[in-house]
């Protein structure tokens, strides 16, 4: 199936494939995630670190859905990417919606994100018992290994405006 999101460019609606700026230091995460966001529809671009992000978002030619973006980086980590994008003078680029990956899902991260402006939190790990703890805690169910399990806060938690 394919995916289309509207934009208005010169006062019509455009129709067009919705674009990802995927922010990941380690190639095979990078390559792995990427090819989840094609299979659901979704163009992806890659930046390796939060300084490549930014740079793309400031001086690109292109408007992004999303960005996700990996906590824990060389050069200029998620947080301190985030704080430098929402602090663009471009309002397109000032309010994407950005989304934190990490292997950690802990309240602290958690809340480091929302300090930094992230609008959602997505964690993945390959420890079950890990990853069940973390569900649990959470309020959700239990999944199998390997899967991928996403909390995005609500306007009480990440959105506080």
């Amino acid at each position: 199936y394919q995916v289309f999101s509207e934009t208005k460019r010169f006062g019509h609606s455009v129709k067009r494939v919705p674009r990802v700026l995927l922010v990941e230091d380690n190639v095979m995460n990078r390559e792995i995630a990427a090819r989840l966001i094609r299979h659901i529809g979704y163009d992806v671009d890659r930046a390796e670190d939060g300084e490549q992000a930014c740079d793309i978002l400031e001086h690109g030619r292109m408007f992004y859905d999303a960005v996700l973006m990996d906590i824990r980086m060389p050069v200029l980590d998620g947080y301190a990417a985030t704080r430098q994008i929402r602090k663009s003078r471009d309002p397109a680029v000032r309010s994407v919606p950005i989304i934190a990956m990490t292997a950690d899902a802990f309240d602290e991260d958690i809340e480091k994100a929302r300090e930094a402006g992230m609008n959602a939190f997505i964690w993945t790990t390959g420890r079950v018992k890990t990853q069940r703890k973390r569900r649990t805690a959470c309020g959700m169910k239990a999944k199998r290994k390997g899967q991928t399990a996403v909390r995005a806060e609500g306007r009480k938690e990440m959105d506080r405006s």
